[in-house]
């Protein structure tokens, strides 16, 4: 009984997913190389026992990069325009975390550290990311009439 819950779950799960990719697909501009990607994380960082990390609870898709290049400045101005992450496009500095290393987070938007509690704004590893949503801004071509 349990394993045909867990089946039906994940068969859900797995719908779920395909009709979100099928929306992105739908709304990926010709050239796009990469998607951006808004996350909120919660820091599950425990110190007595050295355990550092968080938990991804949400994962927005945001805009689109269109060179190979990663960019703070596309960053920023793609936090921008999203309203959880607006203020990431005037944060200073601190804000640019460039962790290009062995076990390193890569690069990304945050205000704080790779585990603290709060949004993260990155380049998505693919043109068609895992996501649970689509920014109300690139909602519009959606629903727009061609």
């Amino acid at each position: 009984m349990q394993l045909a819950n867990h089946h039906a779950k994940y068969e859900e799960l797995n719908a779920k997913r395909k009709e979100m990719a099928t929306k992105v697909a739908a709304i990926m501009p010709d050239g796009a190389t990469t998607a951006i990607v808004a996350e909120y994380n919660v820091d599950d960082s425990v110190s007595q026992s050295d355990y550092y990390g968080h938990t991804n609870r949400k994962t927005v898709l945001i805009g689109w990069r269109f060179t190979k290049r990663e960019s703070f400045k596309t960053l920023r101005k793609t936090a921008g325009m999203f309203g959880p992450t607006a203020h990431l496009q005037t944060a200073d500095d601190s804000a640019e975390h460039r962790e290009n290393y062995s076990m390193g987070g890569g690069n990304y938007l945050k205000d704080g550290n790779r585990h603290s509690t709060g949004w993260t704004v990155r380049s998505a590893w693919s043109l068609e990311p895992d996501v649970e949503e689509i920014a109300e801004h690139l909602l519009v071509q959606l629903t727009a009439p061609a």
